[in-house]
């Protein structure tokens, strides 16, 4: 919906040095990020949701709690 759309937008153009402040800001309760190399940035309520299948995973790096 719209708030997904707003989320979206405000964390890709906070990038990775702030998105965690933003989402907090925001109000969001899951956040999945993925990098130009492929490493996945989520929050811990995330990460709890996330299962990536198979032998090659991506690097994976799980933020403080919003």
């Amino acid at each position: 919906g719209v708030l997904a759309d707003a989320a979206s937008t405000a964390l890709s153009v906070a990038g990775l040095p702030d998105w965690h402040r933003i989402a907090r800001k925001m109000g969001i309760k899951y956040v999945m990020l993925v990098d130009e190399a492929g490493t996945v940035y989520m929050n811990p309520a995330m990460a709890a949701r996330i299962q990536f299948p198979g032998e090659k995973r991506p690097k994976i790096v799980v933020s403080e709690p919003l």
